[in-house]
């Protein structure tokens, strides 16, 4: 199931406005084609989803996936919220979750893009406002199982960088199994652990190319390569260009 609005694939910005409830108001019954955020301020609002309910409180959010049956069935409890209308893409995996608590400076923002609204700014300015609230509900995030799993492989990496450290040891270490590190890695990271290494032994080298006075022969075994011509053949594929040549620029 698609719990998490996807923060890989940049959604759209549609409108938004402020909203609050009288006294014994419901939700409005609808299937909306719209994906819609709710940053709830305070009070309760109430509303039935694909027949499941629901309540959001004061100081939580919750996104309303477009497609679904809402139903206001029962009177919410006076909610004062703001929305926006948005479409975007879901994942099983990792994202921004469907309902979490709301992050300090939410307020501030929806007060400008408030403010934007009525000024008919650009679509851009307000589009950029509503990405900087995303941005607070990604960072607040919990992270997913896959996440600290991908994150503990790239730490083991880094760990040992120069010596290197076989998948097998990895997974052992995370107690996981090797397909399954090498599929969650990659979701996460969008490529694989052994081209991880290889990549983050590159960004060592140029960074001792850039500040230290070491020879590429000595750079190329300190990153962890058996060979310097491992590691010509490797910055090449990477860089586009021989190492030589990028130290000349660099010295």
């Amino acid at each position: 199931m698609d719990d998490y609005l996807s923060s890989q694939t940049l959604p759209r910005f549609l409108f938004s406005h402020d909203r609050v409830f009288q006294p014994g108001e419901k939700h409005v019954t609808r299937i909306c084609s719209e994906d819609v955020l709710l940053l709830m301020f305070s009070g309760v609002l109430r509303f039935v989803e694909d027949g499941v309910p629901v309540e959001v409180h004061g100081g939580e959010y919750y996104i309303q996936k477009r497609g679904l049956l809402q139903q206001g069935v029962v009177p919410s409890d006076c909610p004062v919220y703001y929305y926006v209308h948005f479409s975007g893409a879901w994942s099983d995996e990792s994202g921004i979750r469907k309902r979490g608590p709301l992050p300090g400076g939410i307020r501030a923002l929806t007060r400008r893009l408030t403010e934007a609204n009525e000024l008919n700014a650009p679509l851009l300015e307000r589009t950029c406002l509503f990405y900087q609230i995303l941005t607070l509900l990604s960072q607040s995030q919990p992270k997913s199982p896959s996440q600290r799993l991908a994150e503990g492989a790239m730490q083991q990496l880094q760990l040992h960088l120069r010596e290197g450290i076989s998948l097998s040891a990895i997974a052992a270490e995370l107690h996981v199994s090797e397909s399954y590190l090498i599929r969650t890695f990659r979701r996460q990271y969008h490529l694989t652990p052994h081209r991880c290494l290889i990549r983050l032994r590159l960004e060592q080298a140029e960074r001792l190319m850039r500040y230290s006075d070491l020879s590429l022969e000595s750079i190329s075994l300190e990153c962890g390569f058996s060979s310097y011509a491992n590691f010509y053949k490797a910055f090449r594929a990477e860089k586009g260009e021989n190492p030589g040549e990028v130290l000349k620029r660099m010295r």
